[in-house]
């Protein structure tokens, strides 16, 4: 007769980390047994990737034969940054200056190469879009993006349909340039008619 020993194993975890950030994965490799499980999941495989969404304790049952041993793993899930932007001014006029401001209680830094809560700054033409990215002390990240629209100064012209007259008669005033126009501080839709008696300026 024959009699085989089973010897117990002592199985060997390597982690590549065990500290995460919300959405990493860890892998997991095990060696020192013939087969293994690893719960919860059911993995029985001597290689596993995990990327559990909250700090979580894995069992591992490793076996020679009917010689079984298990072993625990905790993988620490870390707090994600908290980060919300806000910005002075949504729209503004070219050469205005706007104001970026990060809420977060961690280190922040800006796609501009700022860092820190509050940015100001005079922003080119068209639509601006920036990002905002905040890394706490796990190395967790965090990023969002806030924009704003600068509108190009406006460069109205007035066209005339005639520069002189005789007393009495009317002028046809044709603008553009711009989107809205004021005469003489009133509404004046994209022209008017002037009856004049006289030379004038107006703005």
């Amino acid at each position: 007769i024959t009699i085989v020993a089973d010897t117990y194993p002592d199985p060997l975890t390597a982690v590549s980390r065990t500290g995460l950030c919300p959405g990493d994965a860890a892998t997991i490799q095990f060696s020192g047994a013939g087969h293994y499980l690893l719960q919860p999941g059911a993995f029985n495989t001597p290689s596993v990737n995990l990327a559990p969404l909250v700090t979580t304790v894995y069992t591992l049952t490793a076996g020679n034969g009917p010689c079984v041993v298990t072993r625990t793993l905790e993988l620490d899930v870390n707090p994600q940054p908290v980060l919300v932007l806000a910005t002075s001014n949504t729209e503004l006029c070219s050469g205005e200056q706007v104001t970026l401001q990060a809420m977060s209680g961690d280190q922040v830094s800006w796609s501009t190469g700022h860092s820190g809560l509050q940015v100001s700054l005079i922003p080119p033409a068209g639509q601006q879009v920036y990002t905002a990215t905040a890394k706490n002390s796990f190395d967790c990240v965090t990023a969002a993006t806030v924009g704003v629209m600068v509108h190009p100064l406006p460069e109205p012209s007035v066209q005339v349909s005639k520069e002189a007259f005789c007393e009495g008669e009317s002028v046809e005033l044709t603008f553009s340039g711009a989107d809205t126009y004021f005469w003489n501080g009133v509404p004046a839709g994209g022209g008017l008619t002037l009856n004049l008696d006289a030379t004038q300026t107006f703005t």
